[in-house]
């Protein structure tokens, strides 16, 4: 038999990746547009992505739902293992994110499902990586560059707020290593100066 512990985070484990793959930008795509959002666009099933393809409102709903899961799956870990479970419910719902087994494992970039876990885990932290990404999408107007250097900052807010954690470092390191890893053709498009900046425009079919 296991341990009631080992027991709570196990569900904590598979209840985050669960609601992680729930993607709303993918969900939006077909209920709208009758369209794999996927192969549209960026093909990034994501907020940025919806908004281009589908407009506002769709990016709206994407953006709230993708937040709200992370949040969920944070405030799920908590009550079953307190902060540590928070931080392993969250990542497993950014990790579910991007790889939903509902979706044939193609799903997102994750920064909006982080940023709902940190809600539970440290607003502190969700304020200055937002303030990083909204400073660097004024600065240059891309939106993946200013996530990938929150997600840089990252692992360093959580030793400035939490103090030094192995278990919490790198868990926050894996988190923003995979949230980079899920835009490296972003990173390509930026070195070879053919990424889209953002604009809240509708993008014109041709």
């Amino acid at each position: 038999m296991l341990e009631p512990e080992t027991l709570k985070m196990i569900n904590t484990v598979v209840i985050g990746y669960l609601l992680g793959g729930i993607n709303f930008s993918i969900i939006m795509g077909k209920l709208t547009a009758g369209i794999d959002i996927r192969q549209f666009g960026s093909g990034n099933a994501g907020t940025t992505n919806t908004l281009r393809v589908l407009g506002k409102k769709a990016a709206v709903v994407t953006l709230v739902g993708d937040m709200l899961k992370g949040t969920l799956a944070a405030y799920i870990g908590f009550l079953f293992c307190g902060e540590w479970g928070a931080m392993v419910g969250g990542g497993m719902a950014l990790f579910g994110h991007c790889f939903p087994v509902y979706y044939n494992f193609k799903g997102g970039k994750g920064v909006a499902t982080c940023g709902g876990m940190l809600l539970i885990v440290d607003w502190r932290i969700f304020l200055i990586m937002l303030g990083i990404l909204a400073l660097t999408l004024v600065v240059t107007r891309y939106m993946s560059l200013g996530s990938m250097l929150a997600c840089v900052a990252f692992p360093f807010l959580v030793v400035l707020f939490k103090g030094y954690n192995a278990y919490y470092l790198a868990w926050s390191i894996f988190m923003s290593l995979l949230v980079i890893y899920q835009h490296r053709a972003n990173i390509v498009r930026l070195i070879r100066g053919e990424e889209s900046k953002f604009s809240l425009k509708k993008k014109k079919e041709q």
